[in-house]
């Protein structure tokens, strides 16, 4: 957890996730921070620096397994402009991408035609990393190695009518070469080897070897926790969305598809399972403890 209560020098505005927190739970959907407001949350904030590029827009991704949930959560906010996933919160822009089971071949279509690649967002959300705000709003927001595949991936897209996602990934490599997460990079033989020990090489070295690992075959069968109620834990598989409500003992490990496990340790008792089918692999494998 990246506990950053009391702090004053957050410059996302807490009041604004708050309320997304707060509509989100209410429709049982998970969100994670990404874009420039996770890079102030998660690099920037540990290192107690300023942002080169300042931004007050809010980028978050939805899990969502139809898109009927999107449209449910569409109608709880106030939509700026004519983007179907552009709305305003307290005064401040904010973006909401869904993925998971909506997505076709890594693309979400809007109902205005709209097409966005949603590529590795299923992969920022099995690893992102929880936060605690300075008033006490707790979310989930992009891991620093998650953040540079999308900013990679978003250059890729767009660098020829835009270069703003190259010069954000610099900023995020060179914060990745300081403290507090350059200690990482020192203790890898294989980083510092393979750059001549350049630390700053290294350490773009280490963290895009990290991201890319969460882009293996069995990471698109991992199975993350997509909410959780007293006495049971819903498991999701980030493949097709479908979904495997379970109650467990203290303890359990539950069994994920091949190349992956989620260990989950609230107390609960076992009773068995209910599995959705899986739209693109068959039947999701039954979660045993």
């Amino acid at each position: 957890m990246i506990d950053l209560t009391g702090r004053s020098d957050i410059p996302v505005a807490e009041e604004v996730l708050a309320e997304l927190t707060d509509i989100c739970r209410d429709l049982e959907l998970e969100f994670l921070v990404v874009g420039a407001a996770a890079r102030d949350l998660v690099i920037h904030a540990l290192q107690q620096s300023t942002p080169i590029r300042a931004t007050e827009d809010i980028d978050i991704a939805v899990a969502v397994r139809i898109g009927e949930q999107f449209i449910e959560l569409a109608d709880r906010l106030t939509r700026k402009g004519r983007s179907e996933h552009t709305f305003e919160v307290f005064g401040v822009e904010v973006d909401v991408v869904p993925f998971g089971g909506i997505e076709q071949g890594r693309e979400v279509r809007f109902a205005d035609g709209y097409l966005l690649d949603v590529n590795g967002l299923q992969e920022a959300h099995a690893t992102s990393v929880p936060v605690r705000m300075p008033l006490g709003t707790e979310l989930r927001v992009a891991s620093a190695p998650a953040q540079t595949a999308l900013k990679v991936l978003a250059w890729r897209d767009r660098h020829h009518a835009n270069p703003k996602d190259g010069l954000d990934l610099r900023v995020i490599l060179a914060a990745l070469a300081e403290d507090p997460f350059v200690d990482d990079v020192w203790e890898d033989d294989e980083a510092l080897s393979a750059t001549d020990d350049g630390v700053v090489a290294a350490a773009s070295y280490h963290y895009a070897r990290r991201a890319a690992e969460a882009f293996t075959p069995s990471m698109a069968w991992r199975c993350s926790i997509l909410s959780t109620m007293p006495g049971c834990v819903r498991f999701y598989c980030n493949t097709c969305g479908a979904s495997s409500l379970l109650t467990c003992s203290m303890g359990s490990r539950w069994d994920s598809p091949p190349g992956s496990s989620v260990e989950y340790l609230a107390p609960a008792r076992t009773s068995g399972s209910e599995v959705s089918e899986c739209s693109r692999d068959g039947a999701l494998p039954g979660l045993r403890g």
